[in-house]
């Protein structure tokens, strides 16, 4: 609903724009109201039908709500300190090395019920989608921690990524099992490279691109100062860089805020 409002607001339909707008900001307050639970600082997976709540602690409910801009900032605050400190328990817990999940788990808990696996329940933990990492992610997480005020955390998370090797073997594989064996899986390279450039762009520089042109969306990563980036958008290509602590058009022109 919110790409629908950007459409209609680039034709020129102010009205239309506006009764999209509407529809989305409802339906984002509905979500929090339904699935949002303070006291764990957690989105719920699921509510099924006689109103139980999973949570397993999906990752990509939590960061794509973050830089969505459906979760608060309190809420990004809250879930962002609730995955720092599970993340840092599961290697204790599960014995890995420290630095070795470079890609977010799917899910922070495993699955304890046997009707809720993937591919069955003789997987553990790590695996498909219980624990694996999908590389993806790991742009998600980069987009959420420069959403949330937390570009130089998001930074390093990107320099994770790419110390890993991740360009130079795992842009190969799909996801992480970070488990004892530490294996790669899946084939899903572009897909996971590009979220993993576009979640340093928004995260670490700061900005993002909608119908209306590039948008600034948070402060750019310390160790950017002085970078230069060119962003193609809506055909034609600008260029960005990162100044006193800001990132600017390379003119010096303010970057405007908005949507992303």
């Amino acid at each position: 609903m919110q790409s629908l409002a950007d459409i209609y607001t680039a034709l020129g339909l102010a009205s239309d724009a506006a009764a999209a707008q509407a529809v989305h900001d409802a339906a984002a307050a509905d979500f929090n109201a339904l699935f949002w639970n303070a006291s764990s600082a957690a989105y719920a997976d699921w509510i099924d039908v006689d109103g139980h709540a999973r949570a397993y602690w999906y990752v990509d409910i939590a960061f794509i709500a973050i830089f969505a801009g459906v979760a608060s900032p309190v809420q990004a605050s809250a879930l962002l300190a609730h995955y720092d400190q599970r993340l840092a328990q599961i290697y204790v817990e599960y014995g890995v090395p420290a630095g070795n999940i470079w890609s977010p788990p799917c899910s922070l808990y495993p699955i304890t019920d046997a009707k809720e696996f993937c591919n069955g329940p003789e997987n553990g933990f790590p695996s498909y989608e219980n624990g694996g990492s999908f590389f993806h992610s790991a742009g998600f997480v980069i987009a959420a921690l420069g959403q949330a005020g937390r570009p130089d955390d998001a930074y390093a998370q990107f320099l994770s990524v790419l110390n890993s090797g991740f360009g130079e073997t795992r842009g190969w594989a799909q996801q992480l099992y970070w488990g004892p064996t530490n294996s790669l899986v899946g084939g899903d390279p572009l897909n996971s490279a590009l979220v993993i450039v576009w979640g340093f762009v928004r995260g670490c520089f700061g900005v993002a691109t909608s119908l209306g042109g590039i948008h600034r969306v948070g402060a750019p990563a310390t160790a950017l100062e002085g970078a230069r980036l060119n962003i193609s958008v809506l055909g034609e290509t600008a260029c960005i860089a990162v100044a006193g602590g800001a990132t600017r058009f390379c003119n010096g022109s303010d970057i405007p805020g908005g949507p992303g």
